[in-house]
């Protein structure tokens, strides 16, 4: 009781759902993977529904307006379902085109193969993208990040048993004109997990390699030729752990420095912010790493993080005291945030067990979405704006 006397600062916007939180409905028991901002304020929740419940695992697209009301131009009363060929389908990251087009990547089944996806704006598949809205890459375990060019044309990263890169044009087909007839193929075993784009537009992915053993970055041009200045050879290997280091969230800076989200085994979490060349940033905590358990709840286990002005959100759950959502705020030197939540640490109302995905929207929120801590078959996506609008406009940097 005496601990709980000391009331954090609620950073919810209660312009958004709920007092800050809104719950998704859906057909089947889901959690919310990742959330996509609209230049206008909307917001696009894509959640994995559940297998125990659903025929076969599927995945749900809610469309939110500003509010966080359902979007009814969007799907069935702003809902999409996807179902593919009889497999299960896992997205596990997408982009949004400026005419309001959605790219989803993923996989198939165990050995199906990698997925892209391309909607149209009303959530309908795009006819004209592989002829049905989607494109399987047999070769590929997995795919893991996507990002749209200006052109149309989209760069996709993940592994088979060595982590691959993979461009396609407009339609689906892969790019002849990058890397080796569309792929790319950084050294060693492993996957990357995370793109995003440079503020000299390059490219840098961010994955793990030697079978999770070390954190593994690489830097290339929208024509699949590795960047020289970066790491060695535009390849750059971070050790933290002696073992399973995964990053969790990639954001390029404007200065071209790198926050990542970092996972390792059991409740080992770490926030990482390394220079534009690769090397790890010496101002930022402790030779570049904030660790987890230095942080208020040191089982905090991170799973997203995004930067703003008002500094870095990390969004996660408790590791060893399941069924608890936090967010963590750190300023520049990796030091939490004393004005946010509870010394830097804000728990989020007791139905949200835990967190995936964040992103910024429009007006310059930080938005996590995550699931509830009801019974499985039951729970929902759930969705809350844990940062206040600021005056002027931002985007998340991977629109």
């Amino acid at each position: 009781m005496a601990l709980q006397a000391t009331a954090q600062v609620d950073p919810l916007d209660p312009g958004f759902g709920t007092n800050g939180i809104v719950s998704i409905p859906g057909t089947y028991a889901q959690v919310g993977e990742f959330v996509l901002p609209y230049d206008d304020g909307r917001l696009l929740v894509v959640s994995s529904l559940l297998p125990w419940m659903a025929p076969t695992q599927r995945v749900q697209c809610t469309r939110l307006l500003q509010d966080g009301t359902l979007d009814a131009g969007f799907g069935t009363g702003g809902t999409v379902e996807l179902y593919l060929m009889g497999e299960k389908f896992t997205a596990t990251d997408g982009a949004l085109l400026p005419n309001g087009a959605i790219v989803l990547c993923g996989y198939l089944g165990d050995i199906a193969g990698g997925v892209l996806m391309k909607l149209l704006p009303d959530g309908s598949p795009d006819p004209l993208f592989d002829s049905d809205g989607i494109a399987v890459f047999p070769g590929l375990d997995v795919l893991h990040s996507v990002l749209v060019l200006a052109d149309g044309s989209m760069i996709a990263s993940g592994e088979t048993i060595e982590p691959v890169i993979l461009k396609v044009n407009a339609f689906g087909e892969p790019d002849a004109a990058f890397g080796n007839s569309g792929f790319l193929y950084p050294s060693g075993t492993g996957a990357i997990t995370h793109l995003e784009r440079t503020p000299g537009g390059d490219v840098v992915g961010a994955g793990y390699i030697n079978i999770m053993f070390d954190l593994f970055f690489v830097k290339f041009t929208t024509t699949g030729d590795l960047v020289s200045t970066f790491g060695t050879n535009g390849e750059a290997i971070v050790p933290l752990l002696p073992s399973n280091d995964a990053p969790r969230a990639l954001q390029i800076l404007d200065d071209g420095r790198m926050m990542v989200a970092v996972n390792g085994d059991g409740a080992d979490s770490y926030m990482v912010r390394l220079n534009a060349d690769g090397t790890l940033d010496p101002s930022f905590g402790v030779g570049g790493v904030v660790a987890g358990a230095s942080l208020p709840n040191g089982d905090f286990l991170f799973t997203s993080s995004v930067t703003t002005p008002q500094g870095t959100t990390i969004a996660g759950y408790r590791a060893l005291t399941p069924g608890i959502a936090y967010v963590v705020r750190l300023d520049a030197s990796g030091s939490p945030v004393l004005g946010f939540g509870n010394n830097g640490t804000y728990t989020l109302d007791p139905d949200t067990s835990y967190l995936h995905g964040a992103c910024v929207t429009a007006l310059g929120q930080v938005v996590v979405t995550g699931g509830e801590a009801v019974r499985p078959e039951h729970g929902h996506s759930r969705c809350a704006v844990v940062g206040q609008p600021r005056r002027h406009r931002t985007t998340c940097s991977r629109c």
